[in-house]
């Protein structure tokens, strides 16, 4: 039987619902699902982190753990993660067969109100990121990366702890409460729950949904632009590489906007003052605690179809190459060889094409004129530093005589 406590403004807060055994076996469902999440996003985050630690050295500038999409999908991952913790809090209630206030009820709230801010802002941050690279054709600035990273979670921050600062928890209860099976924003608090929560999913799914559909056209060639500059030849690499990476990113905004029309529908039946059934409930709250499992697996399907330049998932010796195949260190170093032997191939040739060149211009260069050494030469060039002999000068005749004396006039 549920506990109630009635507040000074005559409403009346719930302490504790039991649950029915339907409830048990639809929460058991979600907690299941949510453990399936956590170990999945645990491993790609691992992935993740191992191929960012190994690949600081490389010098491949189009690595996917470089780009900015990289930095936005580990945070939606990491908003995956929070959800999947705050259903698992769930076995608390399955095991005591009900929902008890309290500050395990809180601590649920709090983590899943986080998760669907969180997961609803980073999926229409990449959706935006998309747009620019494949429709506007704009090259995204390392400053803008910090501050979506800074301002994107700092928002989160501030939403989740808005609400509990600003609860007059004296006259309405405490903010988080017992909301189904679980705890989330309590029902007192309703325009907080609409603004903190709902409306953020809802304005996301409605933004990323206007963003592919332009993304779509852009990409079918019904909308074509003209680019505004020509852009060299390592711009251009740069900029294809990006975009082969974005159109993989395309496919996490549409998951989104898929997984969340079926709470959609459910919340505004809600509102509608209709009864949703228990299994309804259970099967939309499912396939939204899919989108762990459902982004995890639409990176690894991605890697087919990511340039191989960019992909560089290292677990020990062994990478994951962009076939989705593991490779061992050694065949991926044979291979690396044969490819770059194969590549350099044209450089080399060329290489020795210029050397020939350059080495035939330097035979065709003119040079001094040959000394040729003869027997003159060198009687002439030692001659140069033989002191001239002094020619002997004899006397007239008349002052010499046959003996030797000298006679005079």
């Amino acid at each position: 039987m549920s506990a109630t406590y009635r507040l000074p403004d005559g409403e009346k807060l719930l302490t504790f619902v039991p649950y029915s055994s339907a409830e048990k076996h639809g929460v058991t469902i979600l907690v299941v699902i949510s453990l399936i999440s956590l170990l999945t996003v645990t491993a790609l985050l691992i992935a993740l982190a191992l191929s960012f630690l190994t690949s600081r050295t490389s010098l491949e500038k189009h690595l996917f753990v470089r780009t900015h999409v990289a930095a936005y999908f580990v945070s939606l991952l990491l908003c995956d993660l929070v959800q999947a913790l705050g259903s698992i809090t769930s076995i608390r209630w399955i095991s005591a067969m009900g929902i008890s206030l309290g500050p395990l009820c809180a601590l649920q709230g709090a983590l899943k109100q986080t998760a669907d801010i969180g997961i609803a802002l980073w999926q229409m941050v990449i959706a935006g990121h998309t747009f620019c690279l494949l429709f506007l054709e704009l090259q995204v600035r390392q400053f803008v990366l910090w501050v979506m990273m800074i301002g994107g979670w700092s928002f989160v921050g501030a939403l989740v702890i808005l609400g509990p600062a600003t609860a007059d928890e004296t006259k309405k209860g405490p903010f988080y409460g017992i909301v189904g099976g679980w705890c989330l924003i309590s029902p007192v608090y309703k325009v907080e729950r609409i603004t903190l929560d709902y409306l953020i999913m809802f304005l996301a799914a409605f933004v990323s949904t206007v963003l592919y559909v332009l993304i779509f056209l852009r990409l079918r060639g019904k909308i074509r632009r003209r680019r505004s500059t020509a852009q060299s030849p390592t711009d251009s690499a740069k900029s294809s590489q990006a975009d082969a990476i974005a159109k993989q990113m395309v496919l996490y905004p549409l998951v989104y906007v898929i997984i969340i029309i079926p709470t959609a529908c459910t919340q505004f039946a809600t509102w509608a003052g209709s009864q949703v059934p228990v299994a309804a409930t259970v099967f939309c709250s499912a396939i939204f605690h899919l989108s762990g499992v459902l982004n995890s697996t639409i990176f690894f399907i991605a890697l087919r179809r990511m340039p191989a330049e960019t992909i560089n998932l290292k677990l020990g010796r062994w990478t994951i190459t962009s076939g989705g195949k593991f490779s061992h260190s050694e065949d991926t170093l044979e291979a690396g060889k044969d490819r770059s032997s194969t590549q350099n191939r044209p450089t080399s040739q060329a290489s020795n094409t210029s050397r020939e060149t350059s080495i035939a211009s330097k035979r065709n260069k003119s040079r001094p004129p040959d000394i040729i050494v003869t027997r003159d030469s060198f009687e002439s060039m030692y001659s140069v530093y033989e002191e001239p002999q002094q020619e002997q000068q004899h006397p007239p005749a008349a002052q010499w005589s046959p003996d030797g004396r000298r006679h005079g006039r």
